[in-house]
Parts: structure tokens; sequence; C-alpha cells
């Protein structure tokens, strides 16, 4: 049996469906991380043109609440593990990432949005938010983490992944997220 919490508009579950939710959500990422990248050459800075586990993160926190953030964290780890990334900007990059969802849970509902999207006014606050905010706080802690890792070396290359993680990671939220509270 679910509630809703006024304050939030969370779902509140039980521990046992809390944990699969977030496990489920873990695999989900790594599993959609892997797939984003396999049109694309084997580097681990690449971005993908369309990162959808951004998407999928970013529908999951909207629709449950920011508990979720477990999950994010551990299913991005295991993808920059997986991909490659060292262990320190690996942390940095998933601790971005959970912080950004957590962050577009408070904004979402501090502006008053529902994220079943029935208004016009719901779908573009989630649309400037995610263009406007959440991407650009998102793509910056994870740039910090990448050149305080040592993988990202000159000012150049930093500007470039970040304006491609940027654009990978917002098409993945644009795309996906809309999609994905609508069902």
């Amino acid at each position: 049996m679910t509630t809703t919490t006024p304050a939030s508009g969370a779902t509140d579950w039980s521990p046992r469906r809390k944990v699969l939710r977030i496990a489920l959500l873990a695999v989900l990422y790594l599993v959609f991380g892997h797939f984003s990248y396999l049109p694309l050459v084997q580097n681990v800075l690449v971005t993908p043109a369309v990162f959808y586990p951004e998407g999928i993160a970013l529908a999951f926190a909207l629709r449950h609440g920011t508990w979720v953030w477990p999950g994010i964290f551990l299913g991005q780890l295991a993808l920059a593990l997986t991909r490659g990334l060292p262990l320190f900007p690996a942390l940095g990059i998933s601790a971005s990432n959970s912080l950004e969802a957590c962050l577009a849970v408070w904004l979402f509902h501090r502006r008053g949005l529902d994220p079943r999207l029935e208004r016009a006014r719901d779908l573009a606050g989630l649309l400037i938010m995610i263009i406007f905010v959440l991407q650009p706080f998102g793509a910056t802690l994870a740039h910090a983490s990448l050149w305080l890792g040592g993988v990202i070396d000159t000012p150049r290359e930093l500007a470039t992944s970040w304006r491609n993680w940027w654009m990978g990671c917002l098409l993945g939220q644009r795309l996906g997220t809309p999609l994905l509270l609508s069902v």
C-alpha cells in the first residue's frame, strides 16, 4: 500500500519496496548507460549524443522523491568504473548526479510543479529547469571531479567535454523524462 505525503508529493514505500526500487534504478542506470555508449568510440571521456540514464534517473526522482538517490549513485558508479574511470572521479560524478536529482525534486516542488505534467506550465518548468539549472550544475560538478582527478588536464579539453556532457545529459533528460513521467 502506498500513501502520498502532502509536503513533497512523493510516494512513501515500505523499506523493502524502496530497496527494490533503488536496485532497479541502479540496474537501469548501468544498462542504459552502456547502451548510450554503444555507437561511440571506446573512450572514457566521450559523452554520448543522448545519455539515457539521466532521463530515467530524473523521472524516477520526480516520481518517487529524493530517497532514490542511492540508485543513481550506485548505477553511475558502476557505469563509470566499468568504463575505466578512476575511483575518485567516478565517486565525484556519482555524487554530482545524485545531488542533481535531489536538487531537481526540491526545485520541482518549490515551484509547485506536478510530475504528471498535465499542464503546459509543468512541462515548461521541467524543460527550463533541465536546460538552465540541472545540466549546468551536474556538468560543472562532474567536470570538477574529472579535473581534480587528473582525467582532464587542459582547459580546452575541459570546455569541450563540459559542452558535450551538458548536451548529452540535457537531451537524455529532455527526451526521456517527460516520456517516462507521462506513462
